[in-house]
């Protein structure tokens, strides 16, 4: 999926920290370079407009082939869950915080996405508005083949059974199986 147009112009508006979304970081030129890097990102800030540059970014980004019909590409989730790191905020419990992520959400909506954050981490995970994570921070565990485990310890045991195997008990354990 493709984000819009206009989605791509916000969430650039949000990487620079600029109006109408000052509750996020302002980024200058050597601040957008490390933003991106560490994202593992080669793109280092040429110095011409800040949106206009980080928009063109975005736009790369958002034609990754790797992007599927309903999940943008993992660079633009990378990117969309890096933007709300609570390290980019005073604290966690920050109200600037909690205001970017309504932002941002604001702005994912019209693609049945969201952001989700844990309570405990304060990370920011992408998800499908119906609540299916599709966040690329964490693979999921492909399963091979299924395996169903039937405990024979919680089947009650049949008497007619147990008196066939003591029968075959030696005599000198039967004194020690009775007691």
């Amino acid at each position: 999926m493709e984000l819009g147009s206009a989605a791509i112009g916000n969430i650039a508006r949000m990487i620079c920290g600029d109006t109408p979304y000052n509750f996020f970081p302002y980024r200058s030129s050597s601040y957008l370079t490390a933003f991106f890097e560490a994202l593992n990102m080669d793109y280092v800030h040429d110095g011409s407009t800040r949106y206009w540059w980080v928009r063109s970014k975005l736009l790369e980004l958002n034609k990754d082939i790797e992007s599927t019909d309903c999940i943008p590409s993992k660079s633009m989730i990378k990117v969309v869950e890096y933007l709300l790191h609570p390290d980019h905020f005073a604290a966690p419990e920050d109200p600037k915080h909690a205001q970017a992520v309504q932002a941002i959400n604001s702005v994912l909506k019209p693609y049945e996405l969201e952001v989700v954050i844990n309570p405990k981490t304060q990370i920011a995970k992408l998800v499908a508005s119906d609540g299916i994570f599709i966040s690329t921070a964490v693979k999921a565990i492909e399963s091979i083949k299924k395996i169903t485990f039937v405990p024979e310890v919680f089947n009650v045991p049949n008497v007619e059974e147990i008196d066939k195997t003591l029968e075959y008990v030696p005599e000198i354990l039967i004194p020690i199986i009775s007691s």
